[in-house]
């Protein structure tokens, strides 16, 4: 499906393609030629009815609003020109860019309109929500939406709220009370994708920024959950302790090709003030730190700290030369990296270049 500018202005188009790559539709299908522009198509398959349903941003009213219609495998377009799934658009915004998904029961439609909402489509093409459901505040144009048999999850790239607008990936899962950071990886993400795969987890493609020596864009991803930690980029703020934060810092620089460090900060023990000096307090034996590196299957690679005790609250640097605990040359790719301080655990992602 695509919009096509054979007219005068955009509309939406599709074609079948057969199993062995070969184009069943040369001229193309038109799904809706009204008026004005119809850009951002987007379609789902519907196994149970046999039926693609698809989804466009259209302008045949002046304002921007979106359609559906239904087509079945012969490719006749059951709802002609298509029916009206959301209008509450004006001319001139970004974009609705909707996406839709079959969860087995309806079709689900998310779209942009100020911040991110959905409307759910029945398989007879009844709108069946009058009014938009809200899911996360921020307006996105880049979104891609997926679902596991079970949960709605959806990515989107947002303006982050740093003084060089910069935009951020995050996800979502409809209805879960927010939206979460995926990666906080320096300089520009865009253009987020995601589908569900094997083992319980989503593939998250996006456009992103590789700093010095590169300083290009690459095509970056993301497992979610991670397969090392469960959780990507996870974070417990409580480290049983007072005064002083416990944090791990994302590690510089990122990516990298020989050696990397890594910052963390401890913070100080319950029974210890941050303005006694360091090196009376005692270590609480209960208590330990670590900084583990673990690859993409969760498997152990490096200790970098391993302290059955607290060390002295502060600032710590370490550096990781790509080698494993035999001290062999690890593979290019995707590691993760766990800070254990007390209570406290974190997790971020770096990325080794050969």
């Amino acid at each position: 499906m695509w919009q096509d500018y054979r007219s005068d202005s955009a509309d939406v188009y599709a074609a079948r393609v057969s199993k062995s790559g070969t184009v069943l539709d040369t001229s193309g299908i038109a799904v809706c030629t009204a008026l004005r522009s119809q850009v951002y198509p987007a379609v789902t398959y519907n196994p149970i009815n046999s039926h693609y349903f698809l989804v466009w941003q259209d302008y045949q009213s002046g304002n921007a609003e979106i359609y559906g219609a239904r087509m079945d495998t012969s490719g006749a377009i059951l709802d002609p020109g298509g029916f009206l799934i959301y209008s509450g658009g004006i001319l001139g915004i970004p974009g609705l860019v909707p996406q839709v998904i079959f969860d087995g029961t309806n079709y689900i439609v998310l779209f942009n309109a100020g911040d991110i909402a959905y409307k759910r489509v029945s398989t007879g093409g009844t709108v069946l929500d009058a009014s938009p459901i809200w899911t996360s505040t921020g307006s996105s144009v880049q979104i891609s939406l997926t679902f596991d048999g079970a949960k709605y999850f959806y990515v989107f790239a947002s303006p982050s709220n740093d003084a060089y607008g910069d935009s951020i990936v995050k996800g979502d899962t409809l209805n879960s009370g927010g939206e979460f950071l995926l990666t906080d990886q320096t300089g520009v993400q865009k253009n987020p994708y995601t589908t569900y795969g094997s083992g319980n987890q989503f593939l998250i493609t996006y456009t992103g920024f590789a700093p010095s020596p590169y300083g290009s864009e690459r095509i970056w991803c993301i497992l979610y959950p991670s397969p090392a930690v469960g959780v990507e980029e996870q974070q417990n703020a409580d480290c049983g302790m007072q005064n002083t934060e416990c944090r791990l810092r994302q590690n510089y620089p990122n990516p990298f090709r020989e050696t990397t460090e890594i910052r963390y900060v401890v913070g100080a023990p319950e029974h210890q003030s941050t303005r006694t000096p360091t090196m009376s307090h005692e270590p609480r034996a209960i208590s330990h730190t670590t900084l583990k590196i673990y690859n993409v299957a969760g498997q152990l690679v490096k200790t970098l700290v391993g302290q059955a005790s607290l060390p002295a609250a502060g600032i710590y640097t370490c550096r990781w030369d790509g080698k494993d605990e035999s001290g062999k040359q690890v593979s290019a790719g995707v590691y993760f990296y766990r800070l254990t301080a007390g209570n406290f655990t974190a997790t971020k992602k770096m990325i080794l270049v050969r």
